[in-house]
């Protein structure tokens, strides 16, 4: 139901706070025989006036982080798009690792659960920072620092996380290949996804593709189980596949055969990457931290 402050626009209050500040300064300095009846409206008018100013606090979901802690791990998944195993073992890996401001009172702080969570959430769903922060009680820059921050956490690791297989690992991987499709040599599949951005503002001809629109390219190789063993993104849409295998660094060790045997080789195959995490069907933030995000998705 409206009310009358709905009636009132800025200018309006803004005029209203001043008169009652001009009021209650003139019945400050007024005579004491005044009565107290004018002196209390007075006061009255100006604790309306300055209630109306005040910052409007915005309904939020308050208790959304206790709901989604109590998912089984089906549901769980189903929102996160990983395993509750999986959530924890980030937490794990990133305590101590994440930096957090002085506290200087206000608020108390985001845990490092509730950080990780955001950012998942953000990674996993084609939704804005405002409904994140409606969501989960908190403000949209909130959101951002949080997603920023554990992004750029995991992706500080990712050389220990996102690893090439050498010897014993090969041979388990051909062996695997060779279980799920009858392949005898693959050890890897790779392949390289468009990751749709807006235009860039400078230089944005070069990151149209050849379907047309704007994107940056993620060239990705996983093993049987889809853990991924190199990821090379960032290149602009308008780059064909091919220059992008051969200028990356993992394309000119294989050329080189300095890390893929004779007997060993990769196979081409449509990666399933954006399907898991939906936020990569359009990645609306800024160029340098576009690959941060794809390669954060990888880890």
């Amino acid at each position: 139901m409206a009310t009358a402050e709905d009636d009132l626009d800025k200018e309006d209050i803004a005029l209203l706070s001043l008169l009652c500040v001009d009021n209650f300064i003139d019945s400050s300095s007024s005579s004491s025989d005044e009565t107290s009846g004018d002196s209390d409206d007075e006061a009255l008018l100006l604790k309306t006036a300055t209630a109306m100013i005040k910052r409007r606090a915005i309904p939020k979901i308050g208790s959304f982080v206790d709901i989604v802690l109590s998912y089984d791990n089906q549901e769980f998944r189903r929102n996160f798009r990983l395993s509750r195993g999986t959530f924890h073992r980030i937490v794990d890996h990133l305590a101590g690792k994440v930096e957090r401001r002085e506290y200087k009172g206000g608020r108390p702080q985001l845990t490092l659960e509730t950080q990780i969570l955001i950012a998942l959430w953000y990674i996993a769903n084609t939704v804005c920072y405002r409904s994140i922060a409606s969501r989960l009680d908190v403000s949209d820059s909130t959101v951002m620092k949080s997603v920023d921050g554990i992004v750029s956490a995991m992706v500080k690791d990712k050389n220990k996380l996102i690893r090439w297989p050498k010897g014993e690992q090969l041979r388990r991987n051909e062996n695997g290949f060779r279980a799920f499709q009858g392949m005898p040599g693959v050890v890897g599949a790779i392949d390289g996804t468009h990751i749709a951005i807006p235009g860039p503002n400078q230089h944005h001809e070069n990151y149209i593709n050849r379907k047309g629109f704007h994107s940056i390219v993620a060239q990705v190789v996983c093993d049987h189980e889809m853990k991924f063993m190199s990821v090379n993104t960032g290149w602009p849409g308008s780059v064909y596949d091919a220059r992008v295998f051969r200028n990356s660094k993992i394309g000119k060790r294989i050329i080189n055969k300095t890390i893929l045997p004779d007997e060993f080789h990769l196979v081409g195959e449509a990666g399933q990457l954006k399907a898991i995490f939906r936020k990569l069907k359009m990645l609306d933030c800024t160029l340098p931290k576009l690959t941060d995000s794809v390669t954060f998705c990888c880890i």
